[in-house]
């Protein structure tokens, strides 16, 4: 069983748990969701659809978050860094962090909290690997495959060039250029900027 197999595995374990008679809420396409309920920190439960998180500073699109997901988790207080929206139109629940505690260390699951977070910060790792000091084309080819490995809600509904602008720093006509080269090259298949096949063996 491979790291992803297993990190979906709690997370379903984990948020079936946490949202088990809780309310079912649903925000539409481009919505903000606040997870800080009257200055109480809350997590977020997602159960359908994509969320996206940004860099409150500059907007840069951190991540997107699919379900089965736990947003919120670890906060004891507001987040000033990050701000999450809706990408598609969601379902998800809210419950209290001191409720979710409770019921996990009722559960005695902190084990497997400590395993979902630190598959979370290997991913977090291996990004800052492929992205950080790196040349052009290489991040370029990297979130190329991050694209390719998205839900098709995902795939389907963002051009190559966006989903790189928007998760990074680099410029648009540089992007842009790139692609085009990608493309003529036979790396990439596209269709009106939204990625088909991916079988570029670049490094």
């Amino acid at each position: 069983m491979n790291n992803e197999v297993r990190f979906k595995k709690l997370a379903t374990e984990l948020s079936e748990l946490l949202s088990k008679n809780t309310e079912h809420h649903i925000k539409r396409k481009g919505q903000f969701v606040n997870i800080d309920i009257q200055n109480e920190p809350h997590c977020l439960i997602l159960h359908e659809g994509v969320l996206s998180s940004n860099r409150i500073k500059d907007d840069l699109l951190l991540a997107y978050i699919t379900p089965p997901h736990i947003v919120g988790l670890h906060e004891i207080k507001r987040n000033e860094i990050t701000y999450i929206r809706s990408y598609t139109d969601i379902k998800y629940s809210l419950i209290p962090v001191a409720s979710a505690f409770s019921i996990i260390n009722s559960h005695s699951l902190w084990d497997k909290v400590s395993m979902y977070y630190t598959f979370l910060f290997l991913k977090t790792i291996e990004h800052h690997s492929n992205t950080a000091g790196r040349p052009s084309l290489d991040i370029i080819i990297y979130f190329i495959e991050k694209l390719s490995n998205e839900p098709e809600s995902v795939r389907r509904n963002i051009s190559i060039a966006d989903y790189i602008t928007e998760k990074t720093n680099l410029s648009r006509s540089l992007v842009m250029k790139t692609l085009a080269t990608l493309k003529k090259e036979g790396d990439i298949i596209s269709d009106r900027g939204i990625l088909i096949d991916y079988r570029t063996t670049k490094n």
